[in-house]
């Protein structure tokens, strides 16, 4: 159990999530509402997918915070370039908050990847390192992964500057 929030200065839930991606070898799957990685996390996946780990992370394609939804299309663009591969999974809007790393290792529980989360709330996540367990859930995540839609980086590049101006004001 890793519990955090802002009265603990070491950042564990942070921490943890940056060491499990760093040490992936194969595979890194992700599914999250919301999604605005400090800069460790995203470079973390980048480095992990330019090292050959399949980097697979799912959100909603239809948020219930819409500015969440534009906010993280403004990082998207670096991600997709280093070889991350993102989708949207069709409504219902899903609020799963999951992470599997080389089919054995999975963290899961309350916390978002995004600063709010991270920083700010007090959050508990679960860790369990046990391959049957990783397999169950990576049953959801492959279903999920069929029925969404892959963002491609002519989709994020193409955006216009007036849709782009707005993603990168929800940004900051």
């Amino acid at each position: 159990v890793i519990q955090d929030g802002p009265d603990n200065p070491a950042n564990p839930l942070h921490t943890s999530l940056v060491a499990t991606i760093n040490a992936a070898r194969k595979t890194i799957h992700i599914m999250t509402p919301y999604f605005l990685p400090s800069r460790e996390i995203a470079s973390a996946l980048t480095i992990a997918a330019l090292r050959g780990v399949a980097v697979h992370i799912v959100l909603p394609a239809k948020c219930n915070l819409p500015f969440m939804h534009w906010a993280s299309r403004n990082y998207m663009q670096r991600l997709l370039e280093g070889g991350v591969r993102i989708f949207y999974q069709p409504p219902p809007f899903c609020h799963t908050k999951l992470l599997i790393v080389d089919d054995c290792y999975t963290q899961f529980g309350s916390a978002n990847l995004d600063p709010r989360s991270l920083q700010l709330n007090f959050e508990l996540n679960i860790e369990v390192l046990d391959a049957d367990f990783a397999a169950q859930l990576m049953h959801h995540i492959v279903a999920t992964i069929k029925n969404s839609h892959e963002v491609s980086r002519e989709e994020i590049v193409n955006r216009s500057i007036p849709i782009r101006i707005r993603d990168a004001f929800f940004w900051l």
